[in-house]
């Protein structure tokens, strides 16, 4: 019984992580491309590029938008905590139990899984928007835009859609390759590390990698912004 209750609660911990992860890394990679665009469109581009260089354009978006979604996730993780510590009383109150404490209990999560968590979240909303970020400079509109983040989409959906493999096997080639590979390691590594014991050293590898992709997917897509931000009416073609 004992064993199935782990199993079972580190199965809810690792699926709640990937949701977690592939909603915001998705939802705050999607706000840079759409502010990005918004700028372009409005013409507000041509007035910033004559006081900063597109690469700090580019980076101040970044930076900005994940210093208001690490802010957000702190006003969550506190309600959170409030709520849940509140919890035995609101649920009296809503359901005249005596013991209401045991009717939600959630399992305790270590120091070190909130670590690689808000590790690779870091590093997943780097990733994903410097690419989105490029996504936004390269459309003219919002349909375009759409239709291009659907690549950048995809992959990150890959982890998310094999939190199964990945659970049920975290040791397998398939969850290993996935970890390790930058565009799916966000989600994949702190799956395994909460589905099942890891060491350390491998998910210190992992984060190696995703920074030294971070660096790569940057410089790509910084060039991109550099040359779509003030091309307007028409897409930049692979030569541009």
């Amino acid at each position: 019984k004992t064993t199935a209750e782990t199993v079972g609660g580190s199965f809810f911990m690792a699926y709640i992580m990937a949701v977690l992860l592939f909603m915001a890394i998705l939802l705050y990679g999607v706000n840079v491309m759409s502010s990005v665009l918004e700028e372009k469109t409005n013409r507000i581009m041509e007035v910033l590029v004559s006081s900063l260089k597109p690469f700090e354009m580019m980076l101040g978006k970044v930076l900005g938008v994940g210093a208001v979604s690490f802010f957000q996730f702190l006003i969550w993780g506190v309600s959170a905590r409030l709520l849940f510590s509140q919890r035995e009383a609101l649920l009296r109150k809503m359901t005249g139990e005596v013991d209401a404490s045991r009717a939600f209990q959630m399992p305790p999560i270590p120091a070190t899984t909130i670590a690689v968590f808000l590790a690779f979240f870091l590093g997943g909303f780097l990733l994903y928007s410097a690419m989105f970020a490029a996504v936004g400079a390269l459309s003219g509109n919002e349909q375009e835009a759409r239709q291009a983040q659907q690549p950048v989409t995809y992959l990150l959906m890959i982890s998310y859609l094999s939190i199964f493999a990945l659970t049920n096997d975290p040791n397998s080639t398939f969850s290993v390759s996935l970890s390790l590979i930058p565009f799916t390691s966000p989600i994949a590594m702190p799956v395994r590390w909460t589905a099942g014991s890891l060491p350390v050293s491998e998910v210190l590898g992992s984060l190696a990698l995703l920074a030294l992709g971070i660096v790569a997917v940057t410089w790509v897509a910084a060039r991109i912004y550099r040359v779509g931000i003030l091309m307007t009416g028409k897409r930049p073609t692979l030569k541009e």
